[in-house]
């Protein structure tokens, strides 16, 4: 747009795209017509001609409006003709940013959206962090006790992870090891071979939660004796993984104990039987004692049944013995019969009551 005196002595086509305004309408007009209101046309001229005196172009950003009322906002690029600013006689160039001052307004409105949302997410994360922190703090004493704890107990407590110790304390002593030998070795290494199967079948049931009973087992110690262990189990969070904790115990004394008294429960048996086997058999061997030895006291030793009476005799006294004997048994120990079955070794008996090697 070509002015002089602030009024439009030619434009070209372009202040239709920009205003709206086909070129002749603005011929003659004043410029206040591109601007809102008095107050701007006042100030846009006082931005400029002062500038303008003293060089030949200046650029600035200005509020417009076009033909429809529509405002806009432009980038006002203005020259002026001739070494001096004479009858204010400039070339101004008007570009719309409308879209473009919007689009930056949304993006700084976003950018200041995003900013709060990153500051919020940051306190967040901070809060988060302490959390965590927090958190692991706590866990990490928690584990500092749980390992004390463990460290003291009189149960061995061990924490297995892929199969292979990474924590024993050591009350495991009881099996002749120490901690440091255990961890880092296979889990199953100290098992009884033949338990092996059982303990994997009876641990994974426990771990699954259909088995509540403890897990009993053998296990070899570092000497290579046998002994009698049992163990819970459950899955813990380790170092980050999951991984197994449990808690075993010596049972030896109580297995043996157990034993003990199966025997002695077989034992009472025994000598139940022996008691009531020894009562029924008395009364029938005395009375045939007593018509042997009737008939004996009338049969001459010269008659050949003599000799056989006195065998019966003898038989009946040696049976005799052999309920005498059942009756002290205290002990005993079984030996094979036929190769088919096992019987009481009342002769061992009699060699452990004379302090004789059966």
């Amino acid at each position: 747009v070509g002015m002089k005196e602030r009024r439009v002595i030619f434009a070209n086509h372009g202040v239709k795209s920009v205003f709206g305004w086909q070129p002749e309408e603005l011929a003659g007009q004043s410029t206040r017509i591109l601007y809102r209101s008095d107050e701007d046309y006042e100030k846009i001229a006082e931005r400029f001609y002062p500038v303008l005196e003293q060089q030949r172009t200046h650029i600035d950003e200005f509020p417009c409006r076009r033909k429809d009322g529509q405002d806009i906002t432009c980038i006002v690029s203005a020259s002026r003709i001739g070494e001096l600013l004479t009858e204010r006689m400039i070339v101004v160039t008007y570009e719309d940013v409308t879209s473009r001052k919007h689009t930056e307004q949304e993006l700084r409105e976003y950018r200041e959206y995003l900013e709060k949302l990153v500051d919020l997410r940051t306190n967040d994360l901070k809060e988060i962090n302490e959390q965590l922190r927090h958190e692991i703090t706590e866990r990490k004493q928690a584990e500092d006790l749980y390992k004390t704890l463990a460290e003291k107990s009189i149960a061995v407590v061990f924490v297995v992870l892929d199969g292979i110790f990474r924590f024993i304390n050591t009350a495991i002593s009881y099996a002749g090891y120490t901690p440091a030998e255990l961890i880092g070795k296979d889990a199953f290494s100290i098992i009884y071979p033949e338990d092996r199967d059982i303990v994997r079948r009876k641990s994974s049931g426990m771990l699954q939660g259909q088995d509540t009973t403890p897990c009993e087992y053998r296990i070899v110690t570092r000497q290579g004796q046998i002994k009698w262990a049992m163990h819970t189990l459950t899955y813990i969070q380790y170092e980050g993984s999951r991984a197994i904790l449990g808690n075993a115990m010596d049972i030896s004394d109580r297995k043996h104990a157990e034993e003990e008294q199966r025997r002695r429960e077989k034992l009472q048996g025994v000598l139940e039987m022996a008691g009531t086997v020894c009562h029924e058999m008395n009364q029938p061997m005395q009375i045939i004692s007593g018509y042997t030895e009737l008939i004996l006291s009338k049969t001459p030793e010269d008659n050949p049944i003599y000799a056989k009476l006195d065998e019966i005799k003898k038989q009946i006294f040696r049976m005799a013995a052999i309920t005498k004997k059942l009756m002290l048994i205290r002990d005993y120990e079984s030996r094979d019969y036929a190769g088919i079955s096992r019987i009481i070794d009342i002769h061992g008996e009699d060699s452990k009551q004379s302090g004789k090697k059966v």
